[in-house]
């Protein structure tokens, strides 16, 4: 087999059809939560990838030149990653320029974080919960692009040093190891510092989320020893073999498999997902990776379909479009027609992500960021009228026109952007409320028996800042009822603890209203524990929850039915109500306005009326 042409890299083209599914599932994940509950893991198939590819290139530059251009490969993601992001910086700064409010909230952070590559050190600051549907920033998905860059900027060091080991098998094995320890000391982190409670911190983090880069990476040791060595015999690229090629196909369906359940099956808050979840979507991709270049079969035929291959290539530009699309949209549409938002959204980032892929990103990378942009100014000679003489004439192209506007845009929507949202303003008036009425230290007692006649102050009410946000109403519905009510909680995070410290300092007034299902599952036999202590002398009225999130259904589904195994257990109807009349949500469709407050108040009367 020996011979005088080297070998060079083979393209792969599974591999862009993993791209696609991987991004399908992101997009999904976050247009139709309830139809792909786990396709954030897309995120961790993209890390996967990225990580495998990526030490590829640099190992197999080293083979070849004896030397790894360091330069020339930052150059390179230059030219793959930063055209389309400023583009979609830029279009959709200008477009949220026009409407204003909600969507421009944090815009300036959002844009230093995309620009700087810090987006996820930039958020974790500043406390954004990745999974909080009321807390919609245009460029929230653009912290997976810093954690990959993070990689881009510190990896290549290491790979230099790695491959400067002088024998071929032990720089290999280094390399192969050392991957493999950082890939594990990555997910350790992941699951010592997740505590259900800093979720963000935890996915975010450059150093707990990226055993999927090293695991990539050590696939890359892997398989490049065989290319490594056919280099040195001048041999032809040497196609992957195994020993039991029938059993790398078999758990490279199964791994496919195990990919598919997970994404449908993996919640997103689940104790789970951080606790090996996403460790194990991470192992199932690199399976699949091993078995996409090794001998052809089914697994290959699957991710190599047409369609697939048009996605995987686009991917990027689909990843980067779809979430500023989706938000675009989400703020722009009235609540009555916030159903066309997926659609909307679907149609722009397609078209979008196309146009980038064909006038932007392929130019670019074919003939460099430099070359692009002098596209944008035309060189002309034209005679001057006293001389023979030739001069230059700059004339600007439309191209440069359409730059120079957005980022004028881009600067005035950061320059105009509020400081707090809508339903920010709201709970605060309602934090305000409840100081005004200085309850919070109620006077009650252990129950003996119930009130003849409930009013406010025979009621006690644990919630979150969608009650805060009612506060005012609620007050006038029930005046002398007790709320206790904070941003975030939910019944694991605050919500059962609190009512254990009423219950204990009896403070716990006979009827008990709990609103704490907006910001994450009740699950776990936390209501059963909570019904528990409150004892059957205590009526209590569970309030459903509204709002754009996967749990919402199975929370409200799971109180209807305590309800019935329960005589003390009534039910406020707040979900029921609102769809009825989501004009009065605010723009995040969670939070209730003056009248919505009204509305939810009126839910809680009609739980109270059923008391007997």
């Amino acid at each position: 087999m020996a011979g005088n042409k080297k070998p060079t890299h083979h393209y792969i083209p599974g591999l862009d059809g993993l791209r696609a599914l991987a991004v399908i599932a992101v997009v999904t994940y976050h247009l139709f939560p309830l139809a792909l509950p786990g396709g954030f893991i897309g995120v961790d198939i993209f890390f996967v990838i990225s990580g495998f590819l990526i030490t590829s290139l640099l190992i197999n530059e080293h083979v070849k030149n004896g030397k790894v251009d360091l330069k020339r490969f930052w150059t390179r993601r230059a030219r793959r990653l930063l055209p389309a992001l400023f583009a979609v910086i830029g279009i959709s700064c200008s477009a949220a320029f026009f409407i204003k409010g909600d969507v421009l909230v944090g815009l300036s952070r959002q844009v230093l974080g995309a620009l700087t590559f810090n987006n996820n050190w930039i958020e974790i600051a500043s406390g954004t919960n990745y999974f909080d549907a009321a807390s919609l920033h245009l460029f929230t998905n653009f912290w997976s692009l810093a954690v990959e860059e993070q990689f881009y900027a510190v990896w290549p060091f290491i790979i230099v040093g790695i491959l400067g080991i002088s024998t071929l098998t032990k720089r290999y094995r280094v390399g192969l190891w050392a991957s493999l320890a950082l890939s594990i000391v990555s997910v350790v982190l992941m699951t010592l510092v997740f505590n259900g409670e800093n979720i963000t911190r935890v996915y975010y983090g450059s150093d707990t989320h990226a055993f999927g880069l090293m695991l990539g990476a050590a696939i890359a040791f892997v398989g490049n020893v065989r290319y490594a060595k056919a280099v040195q015999r001048q041999e032809k690229w040497p196609s992957a073999r195994f020993k039991r090629p029938w059993l790398i196909q078999t758990l490279g369906v199964l791994s496919f498999i195990g990919i598919i359940a997970l994404a449908c099956l993996l919640p997103e808050q689940s104790l789970l997902a951080y606790k090996g979840g996403l460790f194990a979507a991470s192992v199932l991709t690199g399976i699949i990776i091993i078995a996409t270049v090794s001998k052809r079969g089914l697994l290959q035929r699957l991710l190599e379909t047409k369609l697939l291959k048009w996605i995987g290539t686009r991917s990027y530009g689909i990843y980067l479009w779809h979430w500023p699309a989706f938000v675009l949209f989400h703020y722009s549409l009235p609540q009555g027609y916030q159903w066309a938002t997926p659609l909307a959204t679907l149609m722009v980032t397609f078209a979008a992500a196309t146009l980038s892929y064909r006038y932007l990103e392929t130019p670019v990378r074919s003939a460099g960021i430099r070359s692009f942009v002098a596209r944008g100014f035309k060189k002309q000679n034209t005679e001057a009228a006293d001389s023979s003489s030739k001069n230059w004439k700059l004339r600007v192209h439309p191209f440069a026109l359409v730059s120079i506007t957005v980022i004028v845009m881009t600067l005035a929507a950061v320059a105009v952007a509020p400081t707090k949202t809508k339903a920010e303003q709201q709970v605060e008036a309602g934090q305000s409320a409840i100081a005004k009425m200085r309850l919070q230290q109620p006077s009650g007692a252990a129950v003996s028996k119930k009130p003849k006649h409930i009013t406010g102050k025979d009621m006690t009410l644990v919630g979150d800042s969608v009650s805060l946000a009612s506060a005012p109403e609620l007050q006038a519905r029930f005046p002398g009822i007790y709320i206790n009510a904070e941003v975030s909680r939910s019944m694991r995070r605050g919500g059962l603890e609190t009512i254990e410290t009423l219950i204990s300092t009896k403070q716990l007034r006979s009827v008990l209203v709990v609103a704490l299902g907006t910001n994450g599952y009740y699950g776990d036999g936390f209501i059963p524990r909570l019904l528990k202590e409150v004892g059957k002398d205590r009526d209590v009225i569970f309030v459903t929850s509204h709002a754009p999130v996967v749990w919402i259904r199975d929370n409200n589904n799971y109180l209807r039915m305590v309800a019935k195994q329960y005589h003390n257990v009534h039910i406020a109807e707040w979900d029921a109500a609102i769809s009825a009349h989501i004009e009065d949500l605010g723009p995040d469709g969670i939070h209730p306005g003056p009248t919505g407050g009204g509305l939810y108040a009126n839910c809680i009367a009609a739980a109270v009326a059923k008391i007997r």
